[in-house]
């Protein structure tokens, strides 16, 4: 399996298809993540001053599952596919990877789901700074297992769990982005990694100079990314990030532009 792309809830709008800005993209190699555009028509909303977003949300959530794999012996699944509730804020997916040397080739394993929620268009309350903040909180589990055949073999396991936010000028197309992306991850090169995060609160800042009578538009996004490596012989290694299941979930709780 090479690429391959699970999309749901329906169309995103265009001016997604522009080069996103992620901290972690470099453990992306090769990893092409990719939305198809043009959401129906809605309301508009009129932002007063220190306007505060919460559940229940009046936009639309949209997921995304990514994966890519080299070489042979390599499984990988989206256990739960990512889902938004605009009721509650809460996100449900998970994602799992799982690699066992086979052939001469490396086997690689990477899958990466995504759920964003984007609000309906709003019209801010005043030109000048504003300082934009998502806040979620989120609970998951990390498994992680690498096991090399032998002192001349490798095997690595991986995660990564990150947050995003970016705000669209729907009057001009211009884009606002993040300066920092809050995230966790870690890998092994050995042995077994398991960690339970329970109510791990993150906040994505964003300043941007804005204009009164402008509309705009802004996505909240959560990530979570596995990957697996195995050379040659009898390695073998898994990796499985839980955010959907027993429990398990994210929930935005807020954004606020104050």
């Amino acid at each position: 399996m090479d690429g391959k792309r699970i999309e749901r809830g329906g169309m995103r709008p265009n001016w997604k298809a522009r080069t996103r800005h992620h901290a972690w993209i470099a453990a992306l190699a090769g990893l092409v993540v990719l939305f198809v555009g043009n959401a129906a028509a809605a309301p508009m909303m009129v932002a007063a001053a220190d306007a505060r977003y919460s559940a229940p949300y009046t936009g639309q959530g949209y997921g995304s599952v990514n994966d890519y794999s080299t070489g042979c012996g390599v499984a990988m699944s989206a256990p739960v596919l990512p889902t938004f509730n605009v009721t509650t804020g809460r996100t449900y997916e998970s994602v799992k990877s799982t690699a066992s040397s086979c052939g001469t080739q490396n086997g690689t394993g990477n899958v990466q789901a995504i759920e964003s929620y984007f609000s309906l268009p709003i019209t801010i309350h005043s030109s000048g700074l504003h300082k934009w903040i998502s806040q979620w909180v989120a609970d998951f589990s990390v498994k992680l297992a690498a096991s090399p055949g032998s002192p001349s073999q490798e095997a690595q396991a991986g995660f990564s769990e990150n947050e995003n936010f970016e705000l669209l000028d729907l009057t001009n197309g211009s884009a606002f982005f993040p300066t920092t992306v809050p995230y966790v991850s870690t890998y092994i090169s050995s042995g077994t990694y398991s960690i339970e995060y329970s109510h791990l609160h993150q906040s994505v800042y964003l300043n941007a100079t804005l204009a009164k009578g402008h509309m705009y538009e802004f996505v909240a996004e959560i990530y979570i990314y596995v990957y697996v490596l195995v050379t040659p012989g009898t390695s073998t290694a898994s990796a499985y990030v839980n955010m959907g299941s027993d429990g398990r979930h994210a929930v935005l709780e807020s954004v606020t532009d104050r």
